[in-house]
């Protein structure tokens, strides 16, 4: 019995038909329109979390008795693009916030699946380093560029690097695989059918993983007029609407009113 490397998870090993195009796969930069895969028009944030559905809310209902709503807790006020957001101190990573004001990116640590926050103080880096990272989020908001929507890069800049190929993993993912040779020839990337929009999140390949396994894989969307950055372990990809739905309950909770 033959597992997935990256999921731990038994693929089924599915060639869809519908994905088959010869080898100008990448020759001819043909994109996902080339597979049969017409882009559709989703409503990211409102379709998501209606998928996420009542497993979201489990998953962070423990938050208002948790150490982020702890009143001795410092609030760091910050802005990004029109996002106005209260962090708590403890959710940043490695302890150390921003001034607050108006900054161009933070970048925060999340366990998973309690939402609870992950960051440490810097002089107990060794305790970071003896968390289950499996269980981790190193999520980054950041100013958003405003040229290319994260929603549109599996077709417009993934897709004419990908082979033609596609298989079917837990989560309801497909796998498609980058040609070599391409700038992402290490990478593998998983994407909610049938174009990506909603999820595409590019893994390094088992072999090639010299980082922490727990940042082995990186999701870019946006949300609230942000651009979020999300890297996590692979083992969690089949759990990615629910990391969607705390992430963005998250955000309502310290959104400043």
């Amino acid at each position: 019995m033959v597992y997935h490397p990256l999921t731990r998870q038994k693929p089924q090993d599915i060639r869809l038909e519908t994905l088959r195009e010869s080898s100008n796969v990448v020759n001819n930069g043909a994109s996902f329109k080339g597979h049969g895969l017409a882009p559709l028009k989703i409503i990211a944030v409102i379709a998501l979390l209606a998928l996420a559905g009542t497993g979201a809310g489990i998953a962070i209902s423990s938050l208002s008795g948790s150490n982020a709503a702890r009143p001795d807790l410092e609030i760091v006020p910050v802005s990004i693009n029109t996002l106005r957001l209260n962090v708590p101190q403890n959710f940043f990573r490695g302890g150390t916030a921003p001034r607050s004001g108006t900054t161009e990116r933070i970048d925060l640590l999340v366990n998973f699946p309690d939402m609870l926050a992950a960051g440490v103080p810097p002089s107990n880096t060794r305790e970071l380093a003896s968390q289950d990272t499996d269980k981790l989020l190193f999520l980054t908001i950041l100013r958003s560029d405003g040229i290319l929507d994260p929603a549109d890069r599996p077709q417009d800049l993934y897709g004419r690097f990908l082979e033609p190929d596609a298989w079917e993993n837990p989560g309801g993912l497909l796998l498609r695989r980058f040609a070599k040779g391409s700038p992402y020839e290490d990478e593998e990337l998983f994407i909610a059918p049938p174009d990506g929009k909603s999820f595409a999140a590019r893994c390094r390949k088992p072999d090639t993983v010299r980082e922490s396994i727990g940042e082995a894989c990186l999701w870019r969307f946006r949300l609230n007029g942000a651009d979020l950055q999300l890297r996590f372990s692979p083992v969690l990809l089949p759990q990615w609407q629910l990391m969607l739905g705390g992430i963005s309950q998250l955000l309502e909770q310290w959104q400043a009113r």
